[in-house]
């Protein structure tokens, strides 16, 4: 597994010599199993989840006469909210004496992270200054 998220759950597993393609089963939370997808890749995402719900993956190889392999040792995630700290350096003209003092925002979808911000309100996440022009 690579990330999981509320919108979607990233798995990655090495290649199989001689594979025509992988079969990715999924269960449940409530223990529902079922071949999930076919893919010729090593990668796939999974973004029919349901958020704070746990699945788990395993993966098996198709040679092409379809003969199938075991299926690889399980692995789980849940598809949870994560806090990911971002750093945003930003430069500002020097400084004039109109501009001395005033604050500078972010704005964005900022209501699907962690922390109760707003969705686009220009004026509602102010920025930390740390010098005269950053």
């Amino acid at each position: 597994m690579i990330s999981a998220s509320p919108v979607g759950i990233v798995l990655s597993w090495n290649a199989v010599d001689d594979a025509y393609a992988y079969e990715v089963r999924r269960i449940d939370g409530s223990g529902n199993e079922l071949i999930f997808a076919r893919t010729t890749a090593t990668t796939f995402t999974d973004t029919s989840v349901i958020q704070d719900t746990t699945y788990t993956y395993a993966v098996r190889a198709l040679d092409t006469s379809f003969n199938r392999s075991a299926f690889s040792s399980p692995v789980t995630a849940t598809a949870a909210l994560r806090t990911v700290t971002l750093v945003m350096n930003v430069t500002v003209p020097a400084p004039v004496e109109d501009a001395i003092g005033r604050s500078v925002y972010i704005t964005g979808s900022l209501d699907r992270l962690d922390g109760g911000l707003p969705h686009w309100n220009p004026g509602g996440v102010v920025m930390t200054q740390v010098s005269a022009t950053q």
